[in-house]
């Protein structure tokens, strides 16, 4: 998810020139859109206009470099529970 207030905000239509290889337009729009192999390039919508940022360009060129079956790591936002809790539960469950 972009965060606005941390990442370096990029026009949709500006976002090929952050890109390598320089994707045309309508490519970049599409990986908004309808995805690429099950991910899709985050965007916010502000005042109208569709933005992505150079962040949001870089996770997703990373989720679609890496190689089929690799494990997917937890994202800085999404919340982590410690080994020990995690033993506990099992331990509470009899496993």
């Amino acid at each position: 998810m972009i965060d606005i207030q941390h990442e370096q905000l990029r026009l949709l239509t500006e976002a090929p020139r952050d890109i390598p290889g320089r994707p045309h337009i309508s490519t970049v729009i599409r990986w908004s859109s309808k995805g690429i192999r099950g991910g899709h390039l985050e965007t916010v919508l502000i005042g109208g206009r569709r933005f992505t940022s150079v962040e949001a360009i870089a996770r997703f060129i990373d989720r679609l470099s890496r190689p089929a079956g690799m494990a997917l790591t937890v994202s800085d936002n999404a919340p982590a529970r410690s080994a020990a809790w995690v033993r506990q539960e099992l331990d509470a469950a009899g496993f």
